[in-house]
């Protein structure tokens, strides 16, 4: 079989996403391949487990630490001086593969879904040319076969579905709350009046089985859900980012609004009284995390007032 000429490597998602955003064209090595290598897979580690880009090879540079700082420091290394050289300690020379251009995944894959058995390598895997080419099909046929899914947040009372169905009602979009869907699979799942979830873990898996079914239609997915859920105590629990990653969400945007114009709604359409202080953390909580994980996933983030209809659909028009 023909080589492709190609390696697979493990990088932390922060690294990752630094390579996606073009920020960092340049990866350090104290070891590199000995044969041709001009693609390069990259697979990111919690809590993330997804082949997320192939970097093609421009020119792989070696050299001592001095000669490597330099390079950084001109082409784009995406780290700091003192992290360089404590990355090379005792080695004479070191790598720095070049990156060319980079071509991000979407949505990533899961690499034992085109390799089979997988290890992330600890340094680099050599990949033959058939694991090459079903991971550059599988992201074809994904990216033919599935619409975007833009993640919207926001507290409770916030005004999501409202927006969310304004706009799907002049569009092909299509609206899900990540509630209903979890309740469509567990009646149980959240309790009616309270809004607590008892099995946080156990009902994201439900969700994101429901979400890929919703999808698979191929229209772009609205899906209105929170990054915070309120305990089985009420106290605001942020939810994993690998469960973002495994939703396969394109963008995150949050409504946000006063606070106590969140109460008052929430007064007037549940008939339950609640301490605006309480909504004010949990809504500092949940924009919190949204950018977090956003960040984490290298993902598109919009913060838009409540009701704003108008900057609702022009984000969400930029995304598309």
């Amino acid at each position: 079989m023909q080589e492709s000429k190609a390696v697979i490597i493990s990088l932390h998602p922060e690294h990752a996403n630094k390579i996606l955003s073009g920020e960092k064209k340049l990866e350090f090595r104290r070891i590199w391949a000995k044969r041709p290598v001009n693609v390069v897979v990259i697979y990111a580690t919690l809590p993330v487990q997804k082949i997320v880009a192939l970097a093609y090879v421009k020119q792989v540079h070696i050299g001592s630490k001095n000669k490597l700082w330099e390079l950084a420091k001109s082409i784009g290394g995406g780290l700091t001086r003192r992290a360089l050289y404590s990355y090379f300690e005792g080695k004479k020379n070191g790598y720095a593969i070049e990156f060319d251009s980079i071509k991000v995944l979407k949505p990533a894959i899961c690499p034992k879904k085109v390799m089979g058995k997988f290890n992330a390598p600890q340094s680099f895997t050599y990949l033959d040319q058939k694991s090459l080419k079903n991971i550059e099909s599988f992201s074809m046929d994904n990216l033919q076969k599935f619409g975007k899914t833009i993640f919207v947040a926001g507290v409770h009372a916030v005004g999501k579905t409202s927006m969310c169905d304004a706009y799907t009602q002049k569009t092909d979009f299509v609206h899900k709350s990540a509630g209903q869907l979890i309740k469509e699979a567990k009646a149980n799942a959240i309790e009616a009046h309270t809004k607590s979830v008892k099995d946080i873990a156990g009902n994201q898996e439900l969700l994101i089985e429901a979400v890929d079914a919703t999808r698979a239609s191929g229209k772009h997915l609205l899906l209105d859900g929170h990054f915070a859920i309120l305990n089985s105590d009420n106290i605001p629990t942020a939810i994993e980012t690998n469960v973002f990653a495994e939703l396969k969400i394109d963008a995150v945007v949050v409504i946000t609004d006063d606070v106590n114009a969140i109460t008052e709604r929430i007064v007037k359409r549940d008939g339950v009284l609640i301490n605006a202080s309480d909504i004010n953390l949990f809504q500092s909580v949940e924009l919190q995390r949204a950018k977090q994980v956003a960040e984490e996933l290298n993902l598109p983030f919009y913060e838009i007032k409540a009701f704003d209809q108008i900057a609702f659909e022009q984000c969400l028009s930029q995304l598309l």
